[in-house]
């Protein structure tokens, strides 16, 4: 069979899915053999089935500008189209062998039915960016998702999955033929993140669904990703809760869980209350801790001994191991690191006062 060509326009992106309408037309050339060509009412393709399309844009501009909903053209069968929002389309088939008109009633009422599809799917993707976004009031929820068959009383949260930005389209492209339920959503409200709003019955679940995410891009694409979400709601209204949980839960991670491909609100501990607090106070703690100027800092050297040090539950015997350096080297390290905060990290309190230290001042920097 011939090759598709797909050309979409802006306003034609809007109107229907592309997608669509490429595998609806694809689906009935194999099937009748005939060749079909839909434009808008300017003229500009939006997908063909042709080689290469045989009729000039005057006969199709003559066509638009008549008062007839049909004609053929050198055996070519002509049709108007009018889609939901009174947009409209012009179809043009070849059937090669007669029934081209048959055919072409056939084919308008498909493409008319794949245009439906497509507007539905932006009007679900408007409401979901409104609601995630807080533009509506609660009335106005409730109304738009009755409408739209969108169920409004189930448990729901929202993923925030962020990948390599060049393949971010073809991630939420997958993801959206995976999670493609009825009570499931994927769009992308900012930023190239991709938002999942998933049905789920508890964090168990949640936290499954995050690994077959990660697990999937991985396999799929060969890329890495970052997934988090925020907490299962009841109600679409408090999904926007639980999207700002999801993006919290993001920005926390990528500062003080590098390592974490996968970070839910309800696990992200001091880092989120850290998240929460006010610069000045951040800065008075510093310079509380590290000096007077807030600028003395320790070096990455000393950082890497308190980390360990944490790692292995405050062991001397075991952080030496890991670090493979003597027993005494590590005393001798531990003691100048409390010569210069006064905190001696071999004290349990000491150690947890250095260590939220150590994270405020990696937070403040990300700040400048």
């Amino acid at each position: 069979m011939r090759s598709l060509f797909i050309f979409c326009g802006e306003r034609q992106c809007r109107m229907a899915s592309t997608k669509i309408l490429k595998s609806g037309l694809e689906d009935l050339k194999r099937i009748t053999r005939a060749d079909f060509f839909l434009c808008g009412n300017d003229g500009e393709a939006i997908c063909s089935t042709f080689d290469r399309f045989p009729l000039k844009e005057q006969v199709i501009e003559s066509f638009v500008m008549s008062s007839a909903e049909g004609q053929e053209v050198n055996g070519h069968h002509f049709f108007k189209i009018t889609g939901q929002s009174d947009d409209k389309y012009v179809l043009i088939v070849n059937a090669h062998g007669g029934d081209g008109y048959m055919l072409g009633r056939i084919a308008v009422s498909e493409v008319m039915h794949f245009l439906g599809m497509g507007s539905e799917r932006m009007d679900k993707e408007e409401y979901y960016q409104d609601l995630l976004t807080s533009q509506m009031v609660s009335a106005e929820i409730q109304a738009r998702a009755s409408k739209l068959g969108i169920p409004t009383d189930i448990l729901r949260a929202v993923y925030c999955i962020e990948t390599d930005e060049e393949m971010s389209g073809t991630a939420r492209e997958i993801l959206g033929n995976i999670f493609s339920d009825n009570n499931d959503y994927v769009t992308t409200v900012h930023d190239g993140i991709i938002v999942l709003i998933k049905e789920a019955e508890d964090d168990d679940e949640l936290a499954e669904y995050a690994k077959q995410i990660i697990s999937m891009l991985n396999t799929e694409l060969m890329i890495s990703a970052r997934v988090t979400y925020g907490k299962l709601k009841n109600s679409l209204r408090d999904l926007t809760e639980s999207y700002k949980e999801a993006t919290m839960a993001l920005e926390v991670a990528k500062i003080f869980f590098e390592e974490r491909e996968i970070a839910s609100y309800s696990s992200l501990g001091i880092g989120r209350i850290i998240h929460e607090l006010p610069r000045s106070l951040c800065e008075s703690f510093l310079e509380e801790i590290f000096g007077t100027d807030g600028k003395q800092v320790l070096p990455d050297k000393e950082v890497s001994i308190i980390n360990s040090f944490f790692d292995n539950s405050l062991s001397i015997a075991d952080t030496s191991r890991e670090l493979d350096i003597p027993r005494s080297t590590l005393i001798y390290r531990i003691e100048k690191i409390q010569k210069k905060t006064g905190l001696d990290i071999r004290v349990f309190d000491q150690a947890m006062t250095l260590k939220i230290a150590l994270m405020v001042d990696k937070y403040m920097k990300v700040l400048i």
